[in-house]
């Protein structure tokens, strides 16, 4: 394609750019293989209406600011559902799904076997695992973000504790008075 020094369109070399017929090949998508394709730039450039390609030269500018993605996102949390779901949001404002926490059932949860201080095991007595999703059936919610309590009477315990004190000192007392007395008695003979 020529242009002019002003941009305008002049002619294309060739005059029309013409491909050879496809001939026997078969097509299997049932077109048609005896057509032909012809790509002429030389349109009328008289009138009007003339629909001319024409070539600006120009320094290089924006012309469309568009976006179609997301800044970078940095975590800033995790969130746990009640129904187990596992979420991590990131500082452009997304939110995206880790993982699911599963829970499980058992038939008898008293026949667990202890394997560590707050580890158990299933066992025969307990029967099998009966894996589900938190709030759903038979199983629990999760509480995210809670502490879990004590399963202690608080009271209890301190008055228990203030008793065992007391009975440790007056037996420690006890002691003393008998070591005394033996001393007495011991230098009397």
């Amino acid at each position: 394609m020529l242009f002019n020094t002003s941009g305008d369109f002049i002619e294309q070399k060739p005059g029309t750019i013409q491909t050879a017929a496809f001939g026997a090949t078969i097509l299997s998508n049932g077109a048609d293989p005896t057509q032909q394709v012809i790509i002429d730039f030389n349109l009328d450039t008289s009138g009007p209406n003339s629909n001319e390609p024409t070539q600006f030269a120009s320094n290089f500018e924006v012309t469309a600011l568009s976006q179609d993605g997301l800044a970078v996102g940095r975590l800033t949390g995790i969130d746990i559902g009640t129904d187990g779901l596992v979420r991590a949001t990131y500082s452009n404002g997304t939110s995206e799904p880790l993982s699911r926490i599963t829970m499980v059932n058992f038939a008898n949860e008293q026949g667990l076997q202890q394997v560590g201080g707050t580890s158990w095991k299933e066992s025969i007595s307990s029967g099998e695992a009966l894996a589900g999703e938190a709030g759903s059936g038979t199983f629990g919610t999760i509480n995210s973000s809670a502490l879990e309590q004590a399963n202690v009477n608080l009271t209890t315990e301190l008055i228990d504790l203030i008793s065992a004190q007391r009975n440790f000192q007056a037996n420690s007392r006890a002691l003393e008075v008998d070591n005394q007395l033996n001393q007495t008695i011991l230098q009397i003979r």
